[in-house]
């Protein structure tokens, strides 16, 4: 479980041993407000044993207790880190604000691209998507090859709101 603005601490409950883990402050994605349109985020690998999360622009891969961590550093401000399936990569978002067409007081969180990264190599990152002026929600695996993702524009009510697919080659 994690919390909400202004401060998002990442905790385990382990049921055997009746015991919480603080992994600490996270963040799930940069716009504090992210939450407020409901997506979801699913930090866990698929066998349970590891899960991944950002903290200072930092993908974290943890065991639940917190014993060992695996840190792969990011170019920009990132969000939604989510494990393939066969838990070999990462796939995370990178944002680039900007001040908010209506609410200029606002940021909006485009820019977007998206990467995968290999666990078992040398940490680089590749892109598979291009940069995009929208912002990006939601992250989820379709497989160990595909992607998909929610894109919003920066307009009123999200009216252009599309759910996209990419390929990740291997």
């Amino acid at each position: 479980m994690f919390g909400d603005f202004p401060r998002s601490d990442l905790r385990i409950y382990d049921f055997l041993l009746k015991s919480w883990t603080d992994l600490g402050e996270i963040s799930v994605h940069p716009d504090k407000d992210w939450s407020y349109i409901q997506p979801s985020w699913n930090p866990w690998f698929a066998n349970g044993t590891r899960l991944v999360f950002l903290r200072n622009s930092t993908l974290i891969v943890a065991s639940p207790d917190g014993t060992t961590e695996v840190e792969i550093k990011t170019d920009a401000p990132a969000g939604l880190p989510v494990p393939s399936p066969d838990g070999q990569s990462i796939a995370y978002v990178t944002f680039e604000p900007r001040p908010m067409r209506i609410r200029p007081d606002l940021q909006f969180w485009g820019g977007t691209m998206i990467w995968v990264v290999s666990i078992s190599s040398s940490g680089t990152a590749r892109a598979v998507t291009q940069k995009n002026t929208d912002e990006v929600y939601d992250l989820k695996w379709l497989g160990n090859d595909n992607l998909v993702f929610d894109r919003v524009a920066d307009e009123v009510f999200y009216r252009h709101a599309r759910i996209w697919k990419a390929s990740v080659p291997r």
